[in-house]
């Protein structure tokens, strides 16, 4: 029995959303990997169909027998045929690679595995394996597939037929996890998903699919997250509505699962929109830039998404640099270099449905050194602590600190100053330390501790000055 994922038909908003297909089925390589599939509409005829898209001499004559139908009979619109790919005017490469992360293998029919590349043409039968990276595809009207760790994914079906504004993409997702954003589309056009548990979609949705088994025999299990759109989901002879914010369970062989209610975007803790850290080595990868956020009913765990958010992005496509899931809501940042990114926060419940998605942007840049002081000793006055500095470069304002302690758990002064130098009268021993400020308010490391105390009194030395002045004085006398 095959199990049903779509849109419902009866959907109220103004624009009819679009079939999404979920089946458990057994591989579907024969027609797929071969033919596009077009629907009928009114007034359409073979003869008009092989004309406008096919090169195949005698078209119209083979393709009635092709989809086993009588090329002499009227057909309904609506009809569903296939066409094989190969008779095709329009070369079918309507995809290409936009972004890659660490390994992820392309492999060509009948050529050896390569790295993939940025840029790279998936034609029909290309296959994308990805290990602990990961790859956004983009198609040829704008959509865009993110294939995530470990998972293999390969292309069927990809037609484009621009001057008809039907544009046709069929992939296969053999294992893993992938993450679909489908813009509307021409009625025509169609976007399909297929695995074990297959999934078809054509206009104006966002929605993931994560195939989970505990072996490499077991069964999967097809965890269905919707963010938008209206689904319908049903397998063995059972039916449920899927709306936006609702997530789905299907096992392989049974009914589903009734939709339930996805945890809601959790929110950050404190979370700024820049962060200054540490480079040491200069240029070597920050590590142990601390995020929280707040603990969400239900949760079990949180997965937290790092994101390119360049100004390169001009697909505004999801370019994903790391991912990870952690059962506190907390964790670290780490291995990441000074740029923006955007952090994508989502619950997740005990079923492994992924809820909605918190999204922030923060920037990361280089923390600025920390200033050079020392003292400077005033023999004219020997209760006057006078401190000079080198600000760093980037450094905005400096902040002095003045404790009794080593500890600074007692101060006596602080202050934010711009000059590059400090003077102030003490009868006691003091402990200075400075910080340098950038132009975001972020704080340098602090500067070396500096231990100063007052002078000998001058009084005890006015004895060299009493012959001098004796002689001095005779001579004005006399």
């Amino acid at each position: 029995m095959h199990h049903l994922l779509s849109f419902n038909r009866y959907c109220p908003i103004p624009v009819r959303p679009l079939l999404v297909v979920l089946a458990l089925m057994a591989p579907l390589d024969s027609v797929y990997a071969s033919d596009w599939p077009y629907t009928f509409r009114p007034g359409d005829t073979l003869w008009d169909i092989c004309k406008q898209y096919t090169k195949e001499p005698g078209c119209w004559q083979k393709l009635g027998p092709y989809n086993n139908i009588d090329a002499n009979r009227r057909i309904a619109p609506g009809t569903r045929i296939n066409i094989p790919a190969t008779w095709l005017k329009v070369p079918a490469a309507s995809a290409s690679i936009l972004y890659v992360k660490s390994a992820v293998t392309l492999m060509m029919p009948g050529e050896q595995p390569v790295p993939a590349r940025a840029g790279d043409k998936l034609p029909i039968g290309a296959t994308l394996l990805t290990r602990d990276g990961s790859a956004t595809i983009g198609f040829a009207d704008g959509s865009s597939m993110v294939l995530e760790a470990h998972s293999e994914l390969t292309l069927d079906t990809l037609s484009n037929f621009e001057e008809h504004g039907m544009v046709d993409s069929t992939v296969r997702l053999r294992r893993g996890t992938v993450k679909t954003r489908v813009i509307k589309r021409e009625p025509r056009s169609q976007f399909k998903t297929i695995t074990p548990t297959a999934v078809a979609s054509v206009r104006g949705t966002e929605y993931r699919v994560n195939l989970v088994a505990n072996s490499p025999h077991q069964k999967q299990t097809a965890l269905v997250e919707v963010y938008e759109g209206l689904v319908d989901v049903g397998a063995q002879q059972k039916n449920y509505d899927v709306p936006a914010e609702f997530g789905i369970v299907t096992k392989q062989g049974q009914a589903p699962q009734p939709p339930v209610k996805l945890l809601p975007a959790p929110a950050f803790k404190n979370l700024k929109n820049t962060y200054s850290i540490a480079m040491e080595p200069p240029n070597a990868p920050a590590e142990g830039l601390p995020i929280q956020w707040q603990a969400l009913e239900g949760a079990e765990a949180f997965r937290l998404e790092i994101l390119a958010a360049n100004d390169s992005n001009k697909e505004q496509v999801d370019r994903l640099l790391q991912s990870r899931v952690v059962q506190q809501p907390q964790t670290h940042l780490t291995g990441l270099k000074p740029d923006c990114y955007y952090l994508r926060l989502r619950g997740i419940d005990a079923l492994g449905l992924q809820g909605m998605a918190t999204k922030r942007r923060v920037c990361l840049y280089p923390q600025i050194s920390a200033p050079v002081a020392q003292l400077e000793d005033k023999n004219d006055s020997p209760n006057l602590l006078h401190l000079t500095w080198q600000a760093p470069q980037g450094a905005q304002s400096i902040r002095l600190e003045v404790a009794e302690d080593a500890g600074f758990e007692r101060l006596i002064d602080e202050r934010e100053m711009r000059a590059d130098r400090f003077e102030a009268h003490y009868d006691a021993p003091v402990f200075l330390r400075m910080v340098a400020l950038d132009a975001h308010g972020e704080k340098s490391p602090y500067s070396d501790v500096l231990q100063w105390q007052p002078g000998e009194k001058p009084e005890g030395k006015w004895w060299f000055l009493a012959p001098p002045g004796l002689y001095l004085l005779g001579l004005l006398l006399i």
